[in-house]
């Protein structure tokens, strides 16, 4: 099992990036989560630009992004609710969206291989979000019976303190996508520091 270091986490509606997302990964960012919320018509063609990356994993949207994930060799993430069984016939990396230190642990019982976490700070993707943030310490508190990536508020200063604080990684949505493409400087920066670098 390999849990991403930098896990670049696709804006919901297909757009430019999608041509750009190699840029990503030859900047190091080691794994990608194709979240496309919208026009799903083109979720063929975002798998397909995905190749690049060793960690490659599918946002569970409708049951038949399971089988969909399976065929095309992608792991399977799976949003903060009431999480059906994983089927692990079909191989691949199973992760789970957590808000809390209880959710951490409620999908290490369920057997996931890993975890979102956030918010850890503001997520820049959601400007209107209201939930309290978790902050390095909720962070802290919530490592240890998983691995946890790390969401919210991605800068390469922010990095640094997710991983002193445990993160085994960090994910974005706005520190590696913007308005017109990728970030690849940003993201170049992120994964220096998540590779050890300051």
């Amino acid at each position: 099992m390999r849990v991403p270091r930098t896990l670049a986490i696709t804006p919901p509606r297909p757009g430019p990036w999608i041509a750009e997302l190699e840029i990503l990964a030859k900047a190091g960012v080691d794994g990608v989560l194709v979240r496309i919320l919208e026009d799903r018509h083109r979720l063929q063609d975002v798998i397909a630009a995905t190749v690049g990356f060793p960690v490659r994993m599918l946002r569970w949207v409708d049951d038949g992004d399971g089988q969909r994930a399976a065929d095309h060799g992608l792991g399977l993430h799976l949003p903060d609710r009431d999480w059906p069984p994983l089927d692990r016939a079909s191989g691949g990396l199973r992760s789970a969206s957590c808000h809390d230190r209880q959710r951490v642990q409620d999908a290490a019982a369920a057997g996931f291989d890993f975890v979102t976490l956030a918010p850890i700070f503001a997520p820049g993707s959601k400007p209107g979000d209201r939930r309290p943030t978790l902050g390095l310490a909720g962070l802290s508190a919530a490592v240890g019976p998983l691995p946890v990536v790390a969401l919210g508020g991605l800068s390469v200063q922010a990095a640094s303190g997710m991983r002193d604080a445990g993160a085994a990684g960090v994910a974005s949505i706005t520190a590696f996508f913007g308005p017109d493409g990728v970030r690849a400087h940003n993201a170049a920066a992120i994964v220096a520091v998540m590779q050890g670098g300051r």
